[in-house]
């Protein structure tokens, strides 16, 4: 007995470090539809970064069946889709044709891009130019949610999310000189994506800690 437990004692230490935990239920809630959130944020991309971290990451956390609303979202304006569901019956008729028991709505309410850079130059004379260019670029999201249910449009939870996520770029310049323009924006897509990850995960721990309660 005292080997087995031996045997599986690094794989039940390494399920606990991963964070492998057994996905938890919603009371009466079984469908879900997420919808692309509302942005009110300078990046027209975060919103549809969300809804991608959500549709990849609420089954692994909850258990529920999870569907993409994009055929829900035809129906409802652009920007101002939890207005739209205000309307009355809208909630109802929708839950019925889709076979739907809950919406996930939102908005994309921040995202900032920020860099902070030096130059360091010399120059002897007689000897090359020498310059290092170092810059730290860093990008913050956040975003709220509301699981609205289905049957009598009551919100069973509303949460607010933010992650931020930063790297250095550095690189030099010397002999033969060179004329270039270096760009950021790979790096800065990159980065969103890590902070709505990040902040997604964050959200949904919450909502399993607490539904587990």
């Amino acid at each position: 007995m005292r080997k087995s437990i031996l045997l599986w004692l690094p794989v039940l230490i390494l399920a606990l470090l991963s964070g492998c935990t057994k996905p938890v239920a919603l009371q009466g809630i079984n469908r879900i539809a997420v919808l692309t959130p509302d942005n009110y944020t300078t990046c027209p991309e975060l919103s549809a970064d969300i809804k991608r971290e959500l549709l990849e990451l609420i089954p692994k956390g909850l258990a529920v069946e999870v569907i993409d609303g994009a055929a829900i979202e035809a129906e409802l304006p652009l920007n101002g889709i939890e207005a739209a569901l205000e309307q009355p019956g809208k909630l109802e008729a929708l839950g019925k044709r889709y076979g739907i028991d809950a919406l996930i709505v939102g908005a994309a309410t921040e995202y900032l891009e920020k860099r902070d850079g030096e130059l360091n130059i010399s120059w002897n004379i007689g000897h090359d130019l020498d310059a290092d260019i170092k810059m730290e670029i860093s990008v913050a999201v956040g975003f709220n949610l509301r699981l609205r249910r289905i049957k009598d449009g009551s919100s069973v939870l509303y949460r607010q999310s933010s992650a931020a996520k930063a790297t250095e770029l550095a690189f030099g310049l010397g002999h033969p000189y060179i004329s270039f323009n270096v760009s950021a924006e790979p790096r800065y897509k990159q980065l969103r994506e890590e902070a709505v990850h990040d902040a997604v995960a964050k959200l949904l721990k919450q909502i399993r800690e607490e539904a587990a309660k």
